[in-house]
């Protein structure tokens, strides 16, 4: 029985009041709960009550530190102390939101007491405990309307998280919005979340938007954030946009680094824009940024995809020269490979000695080009060698050694020794290409047509 009297429930009868409410006084008022279900229930504001002498004045609930939770940052000045909520006030909180969602509208009396017990922490607290982004915000906007109370930083950021996580992007710029109009602005950490989170939906025209109105507010453009945004662009062929936007933010509380420049370099190489990419390779210096082999391994595939083997080769040849930077098995491999295209065989062959004498391992994919390198000139003695020094070195044939190997022999009309390394592909589980069907089809039609041959 103490243990019922120590914990009273929520009481939806009509009953007699506590007489005080913690440090809010009892005011004699009743109001008509509406549920959603069945008919409305008649109660008092202070049906929730608790034994006074049952509460141990140093029980506290403690609201978790929100810039750990939805902001992901430190604390912004002003906002380093920690918040509690009492005991009655965390009962007061659910009456705030029965009244929110049952009772509307609230009669003068009840908006009267609310405005004068509401606080920015019970605030944060309703729209936390309402549980529902949109529900949240609801609130906030009756709150904001009805009552003379400031909203705390948390509940902004609360807001804005949520409705971002749960993609309402209209209505956490909406809070956006009304966050700088009270003056709480964002920093930088939360403006990125919310760009970032705009730029995943699409919405790259609000996520410009949010940067032009931050710039005015002199907030700083958080660089992983923007990252992102031009990642995401370029990723949805929107290059020149992209390349627009990063020029615009120059100079604009933004500092490109060595992310941004390789973002926009690679998506430059993929457009075959070599020499456009060639001049943000240029201009990382002046930023204080240094090609890393990521910056060099794009440029170089980008000019070895524009046939400009040699330029690629020039850039290796730099790699080597520098203390903090050696080319790895993609440079070697992209220049070999561009060589291999250009039917450059001798030095596509003497880059492969120079990169086992430098200590690089060759890959299986650097044997392979050679292979279909060699086999495309003819040259199936230099094709098979390839083949078994790949071997020599631990790398595993695969559908594209063995194909690149029948189109050798099958360009040099050695129709047998093809048919036999197909044979070999399906004793060793190695599946076909549509590449390896189609050459099949070509060998199997020329073996018909000799055979028609022979007989006739």
């Amino acid at each position: 029985m103490k243990g019922r009297e120590y914990y009273q429930g929520p009481n939806f009868e009509s009953g007699v009041p506590s007489r005080n409410f913690g440090h809010c006084q009892e005011e004699n008022f009743e109001y008509l709960i509406r549920p959603r279900y069945g008919v409305g229930l008649h109660m008092t504001l202070f049906s929730f009550t608790t034994r006074a002498s049952r509460v141990r004045p140093a029980s506290k609930l403690f609201v978790p530190q929100y810039h750990i939770q939805f902001h992901g940052g430190s604390h912004p000045p002003g906002y380093k102390d920690v918040k509690v909520v009492q005991k009655h006030e965390a009962w007061f909180v659910k009456v705030v939101c029965t009244l929110f969602l049952y009772s509307q509208p609230l009669s003068d009396r009840s908006l009267g007491y609310l405005s004068k017990h509401l606080s920015p922490l019970i605030e944060l607290q309703v729209v936390k405990w309402l549980n529902d982004p949109a529900l949240g915000l609801k609130f906030f906007e009756f709150s904001r309307v009805n009552f003379n109370i400031t909203h705390s930083f948390w509940t902004y950021t609360l807001l804005m998280r949520s409705l971002c996580n749960m993609g309402l992007h209209e209505s956490a710029k909406l809070v956006f919005d009304y966050a700088r109009i009270d003056r709480h602005l964002p920093d930088d950490t939360m403006v990125g979340f919310m760009i970032s989170s705009f730029a995943r939906a699409g919405d790259f025209g609000m996520a410009k938007k949010l940067l032009a109105e931050i710039q005015s507010d002199e907030v700083g453009i958080d660089i992983f954030a923007l990252n992102n945004l031009l990642h995401m662009m370029i990723k949805q062929n929107k290059l020149e946009e992209a390349v627009s936007l990063y020029k615009e933010n120059l100079g604009l509380n933004f500092n490109p680094d060595n992310r941004t420049f390789n973002i926009l370099i690679l998506g430059l190489c993929k457009a075959r824009q070599v020499d456009k990419a060639f001049e943000f390779f240029n201009d990382m210096w002046i930023f204080g940024c240094f090609p890393d082999i990521l910056t060099y391994n794009t440029i170089i595939g980008g000019l070895c995809r524009a046939n400009e083997v040699d330029r690629g080769h020039e850039l290796l040849n730099e790699i080597r020269l520098r203390d903090d930077c050696s080319p790895d098995v993609v440079t070697y491999t992209s220049v070999i490979s561009g060589y291999c295209k250009l039917g450059k065989m001798g030095k596509a062959s003497a880059l492969l000695n120079e990169m086992i004498n430098s200590g690089t391992v060759p890959s299986a994919v650097t044997f392979n080009v050679l292979i279909d390198g060699f086999g495309k000139v003819g040259d199936m003695l230099s094709a098979k060698s390839m083949y078994e020094k790949m071997v020599s070195f631990g790398c595993v044939a695969d559908v594209v050694t063995f194909t690149s190997l029948i189109d050798g022999y099958c360009r040099n009309g050695d129709v047998n020794r093809s048919l036999q390394l197909w044979n070999t592909m399906k004793v060793r589980n190695i599946s076909p290409n549509v590449y390896t069907f189609l050459l099949l089809s070509m060998l199997y039609a020329r073996k018909t047509d000799c055979m028609r041959l022979v007989n006739f």
